[in-house]
């Protein structure tokens, strides 16, 4: 039996989802909507310390904390909002040891 090393590094998922846009923006955009389809519990904090509303939308800079629902957590820093365009943030190290975040 052969085992397949995959470079997690890098790669690329698609769904579709029958909704508007804005719709699935915020879903993916504000606690409130994430943990509605996605993970078990989610906060977003401001740059300066302030933790957002469960309907308000984050923004660029600010930091997130997932916990899943089998119990994992994670945590990161949301690098840029564009509205209904595009969301980019870290999600974990690329590797044992490494310092360098895994950007999505």
């Amino acid at each position: 039996m052969s085992t397949q090393i995959h470079d997690w590094t890098y790669f690329k998922r698609q769904i579709f989802i029958n909704a508007e846009c804005a719709e699935v923006f915020k879903a993916w955009t504000t606690s409130q909507g994430i943990t509605s389809w996605f993970i078990a519990e989610a906060q977003y904090t401001t740059v300066n310390g302030q933790h957002r509303a469960p309907d308000e939308q984050i923004q660029s800079g600010d930091q997130y904390y997932w916990r899943w629902h089998q119990d994992l957590e994670t945590h990161g820093e949301i690098l840029e909002v564009q509205p209904n365009t595009s969301l980019r943030f870290t999600f974990g190290n690329k590797g044992d040891g490494s310092d360098e975040k895994v950007i999505v």
